[in-house]
């Protein structure tokens, strides 16, 4: 049986390596990102988080009173089946303990041998999480291009974009709070929305991941802003399209697509050699939004669900 002992701020850098053992093929957080990780969830709920065998790392958390608690498991990728699938139910075993009602544990679609084990533990497969890649040193010029032609479409409705470090400091980043707020329950998902507070939504959108040169805004003729998307540039090297929304009275003009070409044309003048992004399978208006700009599909993630006896 595996072995567990609670997990400190001591362990990140074991966290680090952990992550890499559990998924070779895939970006994995590096320990400035772990941190950031561990302070988030302890934010929005209570978190347990154990040492597996001096090697892996398991973490339940719950998000306030919501009835589900998130399991996120790294054990070395050439684990046994059966090692997934003890700590999975010592996961389940946490999870009532924090009150939850259900786990949901996310994997990668390649995670054989965590896929088996859950699927064997009675988990239910519930929701696919699509990512997607886009070289972007190949698709610099037609990028630029479209941006242009994007802009000018825009300008004659009297509709802009432009980067939120020319739009006024923490003001602008409590409009933009706002709207992820309000744009976040449109996403199909298999659990609620839970609301973040503004510093910790502000943590994920600040320095070194996210400058204001990165966010763009798009704005109305009033120049309020409406919608926003960016870029976020990881430890590891990954550049991310991170989170791309418009509220709902500003869509039809073509603003997301004009947002989402400023970042990734930004990216391919700095050089960045690849954007990934990712979204909800059943979020048909970003698929196409990504197809259309050239994204390619990569290995996705599976969300399980269990109940809590």
């Amino acid at each position: 049986m595996p072995s567990y002992r609670p997990a400190t701020a001591a362990d990140v850098a074991l966290a680090v390596r952990a992550g890499e053992l559990a998924t070779p093929g895939h970006p994995h957080p590096f320990a400035d990102e772990v941190e950031l990780f561990w302070e988030y969830s302890d934010a929005l709920g209570p978190t347990r988080r154990w040492v597996v065998d001096e090697i892996g790392l398991l973490s339940v958390n719950r998000e306030g009173e919501e009835p589900h608690a998130w399991v996120e498991l790294d054990l070395p990728a050439d684990a046994p089946t059966g090692e997934w699938a003890a700590v999975y139910d010592f996961a389940v075993t946490q999870a009532g303990e924090l009150g939850a009602a259900e786990a949901v544990a996310e994997v990668w679609a390649d995670q054989a041998a965590a896929i088996t084990a859950l699927e064997g533990g009675g988990w239910e497969r519930r929701r696919v999480d699509r990512f997607w890649r886009l070289e972007l040193q190949p698709a610099r010029e037609r990028l630029r291009s479209q941006l242009e032609e994007a802009l000018e479409r825009l300008q004659g409705v009297g509709l802009a974009v432009r980067p939120a470090s020319e739009l006024g400091g923490e003001e602008v980043y409590r409009a933009l709070w706002k709207i992820h707020e309000i744009t976040q329950p449109d996403i199909p998902r298999s659990v609620a929305f839970v609301p973040e507070p503004f510093d910790v939504w502000k943590g994920w959108m600040s320095a070194p991941r996210v400058l204001p040169e990165r966010v763009w805004v798009g704005l109305t003729a009033g120049e309020r802003p409406v919608g926003y998307s960016y870029l976020a540039f990881r430890s590891n090297g990954l550049v991310e399209t991170g989170y791309t929304c418009l509220l709902r009275e500003a869509r039809g003009a073509g603003l997301a697509r004009a947002m989402k070409l400023a970042s990734l044309s930004q990216a391919a003048e700095l050089g960045v050699e690849a954007a990934e992004t990712d979204n909800d399978s059943e979020n048909a208006p970003i698929i196409h939004l990504n197809q259309s700009l050239g994204y390619q599909e990569i290995v996705g993630r599976l969300a399980f669900h269990k109940p809590v006896a």
